[in-house]
């Protein structure tokens, strides 16, 4: 079990972390199919790009420049070389109202089971096979895209029920429906005060 401190900005989880030897403030986020980084970040520290652009995939799909980190590591966790992409993070930095140097994703929750702990803002690293978190609701979820996705319904208090698919977004402060929930707007206009409720059908994804 490795901990690690983070400070909690609007809502969103950042981190001190290293990449290739130098310091970073990452936003963890389970949203992201790949770590990002600035693009100032990566002109300012030498990162090597790659050519072409790639679709990377996260709340929304946006096509990004990709390139090569030699390594990334938070206290105690090494993640070792990864592709990353590189994206534009000046609207995210005015409204945390300090420098964002990228996220931190699916290599980091690949890797560890997460817990975020926030009332000790602290993120807790365990290994797969030794976490068992007491009073924790396990949800299924789907991680073939790189990002967790779960089958839930969004339930107006009027009663009426649809059924979604959802990502897990640790880098999103509020619930966002993609345009392909039509009929789920449709809903929302005549009873927008809502809520989430997931039925899971396999125990995978631990909730406390």
């Amino acid at each position: 079990m490795i901990e690690v401190p983070f400070d909690l900005v609007n809502d969103h989880v950042f981190v001190r972390a290293s990449v290739n030897g130098l310091p970073a403030d990452l936003i963890v986020d389970t949203g992201s199919s790949i770590s990002t980084l600035s693009e100032e970040f990566a002109a300012r520290t030498g990162v090597k790009t790659l050519d072409g652009l790639a679709s990377a995939a996260g709340a929304a799909r946006v096509p990004v420049r990709l390139a090569t980190v030699q390594s990334t590591s938070l206290p105690g966790i090494e993640l070792g070389e990864a592709i990353v992409g590189l994206i534009g993070v000046d609207a995210v930095s005015r409204a945390a109202g300090r420098p964002v140097d990228g996220t931190l994703g699916y290599e980091l929750f690949h890797r560890y089971a997460v817990e975020i702990d926030y009332v000790r803002q602290r993120l807790i690293a365990h290994e797969p096979g030794s976490f068992s978190p007491k009073g924790a609701v396990a949800l299924s979820v789907d991680t073939r895209t790189r990002m967790p996705l779960l089958d839930a319904t969004l339930e107006t208090r009027s009663g009426t029920s649809v059924p979604a698919r959802l990502v897990v977004d640790l880098g999103s402060s509020a619930l966002s429906l993609g345009s392909r929930a039509r009929s789920w707007r449709s809903i929302a206009t005549r009873s927008p005060a809502c809520r989430a409720s997931w039925r899971p059908s396999a125990p995978e994804w631990a909730a406390a």
